[in-house]
């Protein structure tokens, strides 16, 4: 079995791999172990670069409340399933979401608002009760640009 490159991985992670390839890459994570624990290292790097780079940031932003329906996959751990999640409120570095599952703090999240991709991570999950929770989710800022 041919593992995938670093580049591709480092790309699928960036969402900047056309559809095809992204597809690929997504099937033989499912079948490699260790493309899929290489994928997770890379997630988690950028994580650790993104909490760095965020440590004195709060969420003291003006918030916007409105709702909006988005979906959500999460990348570390990663799961190749999406969940219909509701975007209850925004500001310039985050989102709340409403959901029906508990997402641990920490957890990288693909979070898709129509047609738009965000990368973020969980900053807390409260449950609101009846298998509701909010959680915060925090952009992860792109440091190439």
């Amino acid at each position: 079995m041919v593992h995938i490159q670093d580049e591709d991985l480092n790309q699928y992670v960036g969402e900047t791999l056309g559809s095809a390839r992204a597809s690929y890459i997504r099937s033989h994570i499912l079948e490699c172990t260790k493309c899929k624990d290489r994928l997770i290292g890379e997630v988690v790097t950028r994580l650790a670069a993104l909490g760095e780079s965020q440590k004195s940031r709060r969420s003291w932003e003006r918030r916007v409340s409105g709702r909006s329906p988005a979906s959500l996959q999460t990348l570390c751990p990663l799961s190749l399933e999406r969940i219909a999640v509701e975007v209850v409120d925004t500001s310039k570095n985050g989102y709340g979401l409403r959901t029906t599952i508990f997402l641990q703090p920490g957890t990288i999240v693909d979070l898709r608002i129509g047609t738009t991709p965000a990368i973020g991570t969980v900053r807390y999950c409260r449950d609101l009760g009846d298998h509701a929770y909010q959680a915060g989710v925090q952009l992860q800022t792109n440091r190439s640009k």
